[in-house]
């Protein structure tokens, strides 16, 4: 790309690309303005600037236009166009899709850490050796011993991804002598890609308890249901138990100075009757 700063691997929205770019182009050349880019590509500048202001997005036909604008190198535009693509996904699954196609394109260093971070939600054993890393001794190489370790256990490669990711984000530290240690890190997958992230968690966990219940003894599991009819406008009253109800579970397990198992609570609500003309709500805890 003629212009190295800003650098598109760094983005995983094309249109904080676009602005970053544009302001880059505008200090250095007095004549760049959206006008200027729309006699270049033929788009409407007023659509421009909603694109830029990330309220609207560039139409697939204009797409081509931009790239050329932007002078891109051949893989530039394979990543712009995957973006492209991330960004403008009518549907998880398609987002969920493209979003892999850019963690798989060499050469991504994302500054925002957003890749990895939404990595961390992606598989349920990110969490589960995080967790099991903050109770057991283990050492960066100890990966047989921490796939054997979970149910079910996890394969070679998978504990050393896992690691891996843990150690680049931060999450853990191997100390000086050579044992692996839990950072007290907040890590969060940001507004933008929250949604995905939480619900591809949410999948991997429901289905393992479904698992649960022929893999595990009742003795160290505890599953049940309850089929209740309820008013609708008493679901903000029922989340807030929820709410509750978790934080009294976290309490006691921060309580808990000598852990030595992982567990994983799924809680789950959800309507077995038509809530299609009602307006839902978003994931918003995990």
């Amino acid at each position: 790309m003629a212009i190295t700063d800003p650098t598109l691997f760094d983005y995983l929205d094309y249109r904080e690309f676009l602005r970053d770019f544009f302001k880059e182009q505008k200090r250095r050349h007095f004549y760049y303005s959206f006008r200027y880019i729309a006699q270049k590509t033929g788009i409407d500048p007023a659509h421009l600037a909603r694109v830029f202001q990330s309220k609207r997005h560039l139409s697939q036909k204009s797409l081509d236009s931009i790239v050329s604008l932007l002078k891109l190198t051949d893989d530039e535009q394979v990543f712009f166009t995957r973006l492209f693509a991330f960004n403008t996904a009518r549907t998880e699954r398609e987002a969920k899709r493209a979003f892999e196609e850019i963690l798989a394109f060499g050469g991504v260093k994302s500054k925002t850490l957003h890749a990895g971070q939404f990595r961390f939600y992606t598989k349920w054993y990110y969490t589960a050796v995080r967790a099991l890393i903050a109770m057991r001794l283990f050492t960066e190489r100890d990966y047989a011993a921490i796939a054997r370790s979970l149910s079910p256990s996890i394969s070679l490669s998978e504990a050393k991804d896992a690691v891996r990711l843990l150690l680049e984000l931060g999450l853990v530290e191997t100390g000086s002598d050579g044992i692996l240690r839990v950072l007290d890190t907040h890590i969060s997958t940001g507004p933008k890609w929250r949604s995905i992230a939480v619900k591809a968690f949410h999948s991997e966990t429901i289905k393992l308890a479904g698992e649960s219940i022929e893999r595990h003894p009742r003795e160290v599991r505890d599953i049940s249901t309850v089929t209740v009819g309820i008013k609708r406008s008493r679901m903000d009253e029922i989340r807030q138990r929820i709410v509750e109800f978790r934080s009294s579970i976290m309490h006691l397990a921060e309580e808990d100075t000598d852990p030595d198992e992982v567990y994983q609570l799924n809680i789950q609500l959800f309507p077995l009757t038509d809530t299609s003309s009602k307006k839902g709500h978003g994931d918003e805890v995990l």
